[in-house]
């Protein structure tokens, strides 16, 4: 019973020992922290979202099809609206035809709709472009057959380029039409464009991913416009993907922190450490608008405040730091 009652209270002793050593060790213990200092300055947040460069293009084929017996293009060529691209079997014929129904039609010996007739027959025997622009793709060759329908030329108007992006549901109360937004691209990591929205649409769609729209997705989007500015002319290609950010807000002169200040407490709340001599406060904090560097401090801090911006999570108020803003 003796024996007992002396080895609890040495296990007591050794308890109240290790919790004594611990607690001193606590005491000085040093979190190692860099450190900023809350500053007056420009912060504006932004909306990101992709866009794909676009362009007037036709896609060009015969409606009949037919045998090609003659292309008078090749990829790369500059091309006005109304040359004839290439031409099929009869055209010849066809165009015969039309010019005598024609002739038939201004004696009154051809009534109109013999003369409409002759000129579809003729136009379906041949491949005309109805714009200016460049060829892209020639898809067949001379002695092959058409089918009909089916794309074989196309034609792109480089002149008149624009980005098409996708507007979240979420963001198109911040959009409007004639908004300026920055353009980036990682072809051109070292340069900066800046659009206009010309358009927006009225009505919301159902968001694609890759081009493909799932039967259960909630997400709505506005299909938008942005026009390319003249920095921009002749270094974009249809198809290219660029970056669109749209400006949601601008304060000039807001008191801001780096956003790894910025830490969340036991109680959820939002927090930076203050730094007074060795040893970080918690200090409760509201953001106001974010960048993807900085925040707004809109209450909490004020100018010249010094806070930690590492190791953050590892802090808790009152805690001994050493600043290792020069290693």
């Amino acid at each position: 019973m003796f024996k007992n009652k002396k080895l609890l209270i040495i296990l007591g002793l050794l308890i109240i020992l290790g919790l004594f050593f611990f607690l001193f060790s606590q005491q000085g213990k040093k979190i190692k922290i860099q450190t900023d200092f809350a500053k007056i300055g420009k912060i504006a947040s932004y909306i990101s979202t992709p866009g794909v460069i676009t362009a007037n293009m036709a896609e060009l084929g015969s409606s009949l099809g037919g045998r090609v017996i003659r292309i008078y293009v090749k990829e790369g060529d500059q091309v006005k609206s109304g040359k004839i691209l290439a031409t099929l079997d009869a055209y010849e014929q066809a165009h015969l035809d039309y010019e005598s129904t024609k002739e038939l039609f201004e004696q009154g010996f051809a009534s109109e709709q013999q003369l409409q007739n002759a000129k579809t027959m003729m136009e379906n025997k041949r491949i005309v472009t109805p714009i200016d622009g460049v060829v892209t793709y020639v898809k067949i060759n001379e002695g092959e057959i058409v089918p009909p329908g089916i794309p074989v030329i196309s034609v792109i108007d480089l002149s008149k380029q624009w980005i098409e992006i996708q507007i979240d549901e979420a963001d198109i109360a911040n959009a409007r039409v004639a908004q300026e937004v920055k353009i980036f691209s990682e072809a051109y990591p070292n340069d900066e464009f800046i659009g206009k929205i010309t358009w927006i649409n009225y009505k919301a769609e159902l968001k694609k991913t890759s081009g493909i729209i799932k039967p259960d997705e909630e997400n709505k989007i506005f299909r938008a416009k942005v026009a390319l500015p003249e920095n921009a002319t002749g270094k974009f290609r249809p198809g290219m993907s660029v970056n669109v950010d749209m400006l949601i807000e601008e304060k000039p002169n807001a008191l801001i922190i780096p956003r790894s200040a910025v830490a969340q407490n036991k109680r959820r709340e939002i927090v930076a450490y203050i730094i007074r001599g060795n040893k970080a406060f918690q200090i409760p904090i509201e953001i106001g608008v974010k960048d993807s560097s900085n925040v707004e401090i809109s209450k909490g801090l004020k100018e010249g405040d010094e806070i930690a911006i590492s190791n953050v999570l590892e802090l808790e108020n009152g805690i001994n730091v050493k600043i290792i803003n020069n290693e």
